[in-house]
């Protein structure tokens, strides 16, 4: 993470770290990008387990493998699809507005290209990384907003 330092990210890094995400960050050793990237492609979710496959092996990873591999603890606010109604004083187009880089546009869609270069980053991370999926990280949606809203605000999240 200290290329976020030199980058002159300081304080997303310090989000990051706030999160408990600095070891997932930081896992090291050999990779292969494109098994990397056929992971991420044939990833799907379906009844809290996430399913995928690389080279014909199939692969079920629960909630706690995955958290117990990438160094994660279940603490916080849950955020699923769909279900962003426990935080009362979040307003999607209102955070979102905070993170644009040109504030008179009227806000139609989520797209990160309109946002700030640290939340460009965060939302790369969330989208990609955090709660990935296969196609789409251009466009935002309310549970990429509620995980970088809660990330920005010190607030714990599952």
């Amino acid at each position: 993470m200290s290329w976020l330092r030199a980058e002159n990210f300081g304080s997303l890094e310090q989000h990051l770290k706030a999160k408990k995400l600095k070891t997932f960050f930081e896992l090291s050793g050999k990779m292969y990008p494109n098994l990397v990237k056929v992971f991420y492609v044939n990833l799907k979710f379906s009844n809290d387990i996430l399913k995928t496959s690389v080279k014909g092996v199939e692969m079920e990873i629960t909630r706690q493998t995955w958290k117990d591999v990438v160094g994660l603890r279940q603490r916080g606010v849950q955020v699923r699809k769909g279900k962003t109604s426990a935080v009362d004083e979040f307003n999607k187009v209102q955070y979102f507005n905070q993170c644009v880089c040109n504030q008179g546009e009227q806000t139609r869609n989520f797209h990160v290209g309109r946002l700030h270069v640290e939340e460009r980053l965060l939302a790369m991370v969330v989208t990609k990384i955090i709660m990935p999926r296969g196609s789409n990280h251009a466009t935002l949606n309310e549970g990429d907003l509620v995980v970088m809203y809660f990330i920005q605000n010190g607030v714990m999240v599952d």
